[in-house]
């Protein structure tokens, strides 16, 4: 059976950039994956921001480098471990991510499977305003019915 094409840098190839395909392999986890790219390709940029993203502190980056991805997934990665050890029973509790889909949400999802621990996306202000009940109304049934020990919360 063929081995599917892989993009491994989508943001360049959506700025007319070249595609970089064929070689990857798709064995292991998705956070295997991503360290094997932070390795082979660790300045070729991983994940850009939308324009206009950057928050007012700047405290966002508008991209990413696979290298990058990794460092800052690995500390998010480590606070989260320390406060789950901290908890009673956390590891077999649920996190939720709740932060704008950026570069910071895309490292706080990796950080997270890092931890191997269960997780749900939050809404967190990505529907247009006139559909923001439907977010709202979402994270409270998370919240209610789900119960997450944790709650990562991002830039907003």
């Amino acid at each position: 059976r063929e081995q599917p094409r892989v993009i491994l840098s989508v943001a360049a190839w959506l700025q007319g950039g070249k595609c970089v395909a064929g070689s990857m392999s798709l064995e292991g986890s998705l956070v295997e994956i991503f360290d094997r790219l932070a390795l082979e390709r660790p300045s070729e940029i991983a994940v850009c921001a939308q324009h206009g993203e950057e928050t007012s502190a700047g405290s966002l980056k508008q991209h990413l480098s696979w290298y990058q991805l990794q460092g800052t997934s690995h500390k998010i990665a480590s606070h989260l471990l320390k406060e789950l050890f901290a908890m009673d029973e956390a590891l077999e509790r649920l996190v939720a991510i709740a932060a704008k889909r950026s570069t910071l949400w895309l490292a706080a999802t990796v950080g997270v499977m890092r931890c191997a621990v269960p997780f749900v996306w939050m809404g967190f202000g990505d529907l247009p305003a006139k559909d923001r009940h439907v977010e709202v109304g979402r994270n409270h049934d998370i919240l209610i019915s789900l119960r997450p020990g944790l709650v990562l919360l991002g830039d907003g």
